[in-house]
């Protein structure tokens, strides 16, 4: 299948909501990214149906992120990067609520394979990778906390809420909304 949209039509497409669009879209997405989904789930304790089902929820999640303005396309960024982070969480939480672990360590940047990119790209991500990093680390370690239970473990305001003994979510809500300002303030 030759490439039909570049990742701003992707997003373009989305955003129109035209369901045939969104088919070709979504055509192209799994066409693209199912090899790559396939041997993370397969190398990692899955099966065959565990990736084809993880590859689905990985579209649609995709789908509502782009629609909820959570996704927006920079020039440093990749949809399949982004694809690829939101296989690996939710693989990563199938295998915890089954008691299962990782069974390789995988990097990012070893499972994507994109033969358009050179080596001063890839330096060039792992250093952004490195400088975010760093922002990150400055923040107070409570705000850390908080923002990778929201953002990568997926915890819901009212699970924040009991982890960090807040009130309730309303107050874990404001919290979050503090770190992120915090976080937009070390930018």
């Amino acid at each position: 299948m030759s490439k039909l949209f570049t990742d701003k039509e992707i997003i373009e497409g989305i955003l129109s909501r035209d369901e045939r669009i969104c088919n070709q879209i979504a055509r192209q997405l799994h066409e693209e990214n199912k090899r790559i989904i396939m041997n993370l789930v397969l190398k990692n304790s899955g099966k065959k149906e565990d990736a084809e089902d993880l590859e689905q929820e990985v579209l649609i999640a995709f789908f509502n992120y782009v629609w909820a303005g959570r996704f927006i396309l920079q020039d440093n960024t990749q949809i399949k990067t982004f694809l690829y982070a939101i296989a690996y969480k939710k693989w990563m939480k199938q295998l915890k609520k089954e008691g299962r672990k990782m069974s390789h360590e995988v990097e990012l940047e070893n499972e994507i394979i994109d033969d358009q990119r050179s080596p001063i790209h890839a330096l060039i991500e792992q250093e952004e990778l490195n400088i975010a990093q760093k922002i990150f680390n400055k923040l107070g370690k409570i705000c850390q906390e908080i923002l990778k239970a929201y953002y990568m473990e997926e915890k819901s305001m009212e699970e924040i809420a009991l982890q960090f003994n807040f009130t309730n979510a309303d107050t874990a809500k404001v919290r979050k909304f503090r770190c992120m300002k915090q976080l937009s303030n070390l930018i």
